[in-house]
C-alpha cells in the first residue's frame, strides 16, 4: 500500500477526547476568573455564553464535531470491510445517527441559550441523546459480533449504561420540576442537572476511546482518483492475514 499516509486511525478517539477536555478545562478556568459562572459545577453550555471563554468552547466543539464525524465514518467503513455479513442498512442508520449527533453538538454550541433556548435545547438533545443512542446501537452490534467476549464487551456495556442512566433521570427530573420537589431550591436543581450533563459528556468521551480497537485496523491513504476510498484496511492487518493463510 504505497499511497498509505496514516497506517492506523486508532489515535483519533484519544486525540478527540484529550482535545475536548483540555479546551473545556481552559474555558472553565477563564469563566471562573472573570466571574461568569457562580457555581463549582456549571452547565457545559454555561461555558459558551460570554467572551472570552466562548471562543474556546465554540472552537473546541466545532473541531470535536468534525473529528467525531470522521470517527463515525471510520466505524462505518470498519463494519463494511470487516463485517460484510452484518446488515448494511443498520450500518447506514448508525452512520446517520452519528452525523446527526455531530450536527446537534454544533447547533448547541453556536446557538447558546441566550440566543434561542429552544434551539439550543434541541441541539443538546441531538448531540448528547442521539450520541448515546449511537453508542447503544454500537454496543448491540459489538455484542453480536464474533469477538464480543473480550474485555471491551464489559467496558462498552458499562459505559453505555452509565451514559444512559443520567439521560433518563435528567429527563424525568426536568419534567417534574422544582415546584413539585418541595425540599429543593432552583440552585440545587441547576447543580443536579449540571452534574448529569458532565457525566453524560464524560460517558460519551470514554465510550469514544473504545473505538480505537476498530480504528487500529484502518488506515488513511491518498486515493488514485476521487472514486477510490480514503479509508481502507491497514497494511499491518493485511500482512497479519497473509501470515495466517
Amino acid at each position: 500500500m504505497k499511497n498509505c499516509c496514516l497506517k492506523s486511525l486508532s489515535f483519533l478517539p484519544l486525540l478527540c477526547t484529550v482535545w475536548i477536555f483540555i479546551s473545556l478545562g481552559t474555558a472553565y478556568v477563564i469563566a471562573r476568573h472573570f466571574g461568569h459562572i457562580n457555581t463549582f459545577v456549571p452547565y457545559i453550555s454555561g461555558l459558551a455564553k460570554y467572551f472570552p471563554e466562548v471562543i474556546f468552547t465554540e472552537v473546541a466543539f466545532t473541531i470535536t464535531s468534525c473529528l467525531d464525524a470522521v470517527i463515525y465514518y471510520s466505524e462505518y467503513k470498519y463494519k463494511k470491510i470487516y463485517d460484510p455479513k452484518s446488515s448494511q442498512i443498520c450500518n447506514i442508520v448508525m452512520l446517520f445517527l452519528g452525523f446527526l449527533a455531530c450536527l446537534g453538538m454544533l447547533l448547541a454550541t453556536h446557538v447558546s441559550s441566550l440566543i434561542s433556548s429552544p434551539i439550543h435545547l434541541v441541539g443538546a438533545i441531538l448531540g448528547m441523546g442521539v450520541g448515546a443512542v449511537y453508542n447503544m446501537c454500537h454496543t448491540i452490534w459489538y455484542c453480536r459480533s464474533a469477538n464480543w467476549r473480550d474485555s471491551y464487551y464489559t467496558w462498552r456495556t458499562g459505559i453505555t449504561l452509565i451514559t444512559a442512566v443520567p439521560i433518563i433521570t435528567f429527563i424525568i427530573f426536568k419534567q417534574i420540576g422544582c415546584s413539585v420537589l418541595k425540599a429543593c431550591n432552583q440552585n440545587d436543581m441547576n447543580i443536579f442537572f449540571a452534574i448529569h450533563e458532565w457525566v453524560i459528556m464524560v460517558g460519551l468521551c470514554c465510550y469514544k476511546l473504545t473505538f480505537a480497537q476498530e480504528l487500529q485496523h484502518l488506515c488513511l491513504k491518498y486515493p488514485q482518483n476521487l472514486k477510490d476510498d480514503w479509508i481502507c484496511k491497514s497494511e499491518t492487518f493485511m500482512n497479519d492475514e497473509e501470515l495466517t493463510v
